[in-house]
């Protein structure tokens, strides 16, 4: 996939990073390519990923993806949103992707969340505490028990 692209569509590699991590490409004595010593090749590897869904993925029209079409101004960047996804996820997680309008509802979303993890934790904490008391031990209580530190010579020697 790399290869044809870099020599049928060169204009399509405009974004610095991918430039960068091709020009720091290297082929190895054994033929294998992967990016040179200090460098890396992330970016590449996330445009050849995206690559091989386009030609190998199923149901991509399912996803707004059409081989050969160009998107209008509109819609290049407009990515997933939620009226065009919500109806293809199962039933029991559509109520895990509530549709936030505005940055305020988001942020309401959000401050519930935390409180509702803030709660679930109370009650892991109410639950555990007994478990992990530690009670204050003070060194210097022997109960008049006096045990010979000898002992540990005789048994290191």
């Amino acid at each position: 996939i790399l290869e044809t692209h870099v020599k049928e569509y060169k204009d399509k590699f405009v974004t610095e990073n991918i430039t960068n991590d091709l020009m720091t490409l290297v082929r190895k004595k054994n033929g294998k390519i992967e990016h040179g010593p200090g460098f890396h090749d992330d970016s590449l590897f996330s445009y050849l990923i995206a690559l091989y869904v386009y030609y190998h993925g199923k149901n991509l029209h399912r996803f707004g993806f059409v081989r050969g079409s160009v998107p209008d101004e509109e819609n290049r960047n407009k990515g997933l949103v939620y009226d065009d996804i919500i109806e293809y996820l199962p039933e029991e997680m559509k109520d895990q992707f509530i549709p936030v309008k505005t940055i305020d509802d988001y942020t309401a979303h959000i401050r519930n969340e935390i409180e509702r993890a803030r709660r679930e934790m109370s009650l892991v904490d109410e639950v555990l505490n007994p478990i992990n008391k530690v009670e204050n031990f003070d060194d210097d209580r022997t109960h008049g028990v006096n045990i010979s530190l000898s002992l540990f010579d005789e048994l290191n020697s």
